[in-house]
């Protein structure tokens, strides 16, 4: 009776030793995730930040210069706002197969089955 204790006690401690070691990658492959999806995230942050800047300087210059063309400045605001707003139109139209594209991309990116680009 004493062999079989004596067998069952190092594979309890074998599975004790197994449970916090996965317990330990799993955690360890949640910091990883984590930090990849939070640098994916600052890098997207900064670009869509300079894209905006980008885009609000070229809309002033646009309307500035399109006012020019039609004689009264605020001709060529009304111009860049139309455009605006047709731009803002379609991408409501869009916004549901837009969100299911971000959607599936962070899917796969958790799942490891698509590298994002770097």
């Amino acid at each position: 009776m004493e062999d079989k204790v004596n067998f069952a006690e190092p594979l309890c401690i074998k599975a004790e030793q197994l449970g916090r070691t996965s317990f330990k990658l799993a955690k360890l492959q949640l910091i990883d995730k984590s930090a990849e999806m939070g640098a994916a995230f600052m890098v997207s942050a900064l670009l869509v930040g300079f894209i905006i800047l980008f885009v609000f300087s070229s809309t002033i210059a646009l309307a500035l210069y399109m006012g020019e063309l039609l004689g009264k400045n605020y001709f060529g605001f009304l111009v860049v706002a139309g455009i605006g707003l047709l731009v803002t139109a379609v991408l409501l139209l869009l916004r549901t197969p837009m969100r299911q594209s971000f959607t599936n991309t962070i899917i796969m990116k958790l799942l490891n089955e698509q590298q994002w680009p770097k």
